[in-house]
């Protein structure tokens, strides 16, 4: 049912008329087209109770209302007034914090806990409260303090969602990217594939959401059923058709779940057996230099700095001031490799320095190698191959960014080309 529901909804035409803004309390209110594929992905055949935190103007509201016209729906949040402005109140709401601790207390919830849920975060970084520490402990959830700056409020929320769901019941949550592939998100993830059962993840267009370029993915689970199955792996295509890209194991949905990186993943491995940068002897320096002072200081590498050129050679000039201004920075020198940390075109922005010395800034990462492998390192990643396994190992929600570990961790063929 779900998958045929899934595909009637990817051919139907755009229908909605909503703005999509971003509010002051971080919300990017959802599409009416984004809200029906989240709610078709859903099994539930006849759910009872449906609740939606945060729910904003009610889009996601609406779309389950289309679809199960006899469950009861209720709506949280701090401003309720803005469902009922958009006129259309498909169900009961309560106007407060949908992060108060003693939510499942309320009324509305202690007969027995939701069936489905469906719910769009806010994408803010929220204060710690002391009451965070026991939403995210009674739904049996840990976080670092790292995980939880990446993607604080949406961690809460699922939280949240998972104290108000009965055993079996199903969730549907639009997620930012950096849940989905952050490194620093990882054991988020094991725990989430270890304590319930993640039935499908699906990658979005970038511009789902008006207003914003943010990758963002729908994650549709099972609150603590037991069972492990594999997860399907989708993405909605920007001609709206829903394909699945690839059916993944736990120990891939650990690393990533989107399948575009599985796949890619997948075929690197195909053809590996190639020893990393990091088996190479390679090491890799972050620069420390703002993007703002990089932008005055002379003797400064940016991003904005590559040319297109493979390789570089810095004036005596340069140079010189590069040296004067080196004292705990990152200085770059002959025979050094520079990267691109972030952007959307990091893959394509890699140079060899032939001659002189700059500082680098944060945006740029300075790789060295043993000098009898530099040459051979270099060549590789500017070829079409070096150039796709780093868009690979490329994380990000809006701009790609490679971490350091992620850069180490390409393999490099020593085969003669």
């Amino acid at each position: 049912m779900t998958d045929t529901l899934a595909q009637d909804f990817a051919v139907q035409p755009l229908q909605t008329t909503d703005s999509g803004y971003r509010d002051p309390l971080g919300r990017y209110y959802t599409r009416s087209d984004i809200s029906q594929l989240l709610v078709a992905c859903i099994s539930s055949r006849r759910p009872r109770l449906i609740v939606d935190l945060g729910c904003g103007s009610g889009s996601l509201m609406q779309a389950a209302r289309d679809r199960w016209q006899g469950a009861t729906i209720i709506g949280v949040d701090l401003d309720a007034s803005a469902v009922r402005h958009t006129g259309r109140p498909s169900g009961h709401t309560i106007e407060t914090d949908a992060l108060h601790v003693n939510l499942p207390q309320n009324p509305s919830f202690i007969n027995g806990g939701a069936d489905v849920a469906v719910c769009n975060p806010p994408y803010i970084r929220p204060k710690w409260r002391k009451q965070f520490a026991t939403i995210l402990s009674s739904a049996g959830i840990s976080v670092a303090p790292a995980a939880f700056a990446e993607a604080g409020a949406v961690i809460l929320f699922l939280a949240q969602n998972l104290r108000l769901l009965k055993p079996g019941g199903t969730l549907g949550l639009i997620v930012p990217d950096s849940l989905i592939s952050g490194e620093k998100l990882q054991d988020f993830r094991k725990q989430l594939c270890d304590s319930h059962t993640v039935e499908r993840v699906i990658k979005l267009p970038r511009r789902a959401f008006i207003a914003t370029e943010a990758q963002t993915h729908i994650l549709i689970l099972r609150k603590s059923t037991g069972f492990r199955e594999p997860i399907k792996l989708q993405s909605l295509s920007s001609g709206r058709k829903l394909v699945t890209l690839a059916v993944a194991s736990r120990e891939e949905a650990v690393w990533r779940m989107d399948g575009e990186a599985i796949l890619k993943r997948r075929a690197a491995q195909g053809a590996s057996g190639h020893p990393t940068l990091r088996d190479l002897g390679a090491t890799v320096h972050r620069g420390k230099l703002t993007s703002c002072d990089a932008r005055t200081l002379a003797g400064s590498f940016h991003t904005s700095d590559f040319s297109g050129q493979s390789s570089i050679s810095f004036s005596r000039h340069r140079s010189i001031a590069a040296l004067r201004n080196a004292s705990r920075q990152v200085l770059a020198g002959p025979g050094d490799i520079l990267v691109a940390r972030v952007g959307r075109n990091l893959a394509s922005q890699i140079c060899y320095v032939e001659r002189g010395h700059a500082v680098l800034s944060d945006c740029v990462f300075c790789l060295r190698a043993p000098h009898e492998m530099a040459t051979r390192i270099f060549t590789f990643l500017i070829s079409k191959a070096g150039r796709y396994s780093l868009s690979t190992a490329a994380r990000g929600v809006a701009a790609s960014y490679l971490t350091r570990q992620a850069l180490l961790d390409v393999g490099v063929p020593l085969m003669e080309h």
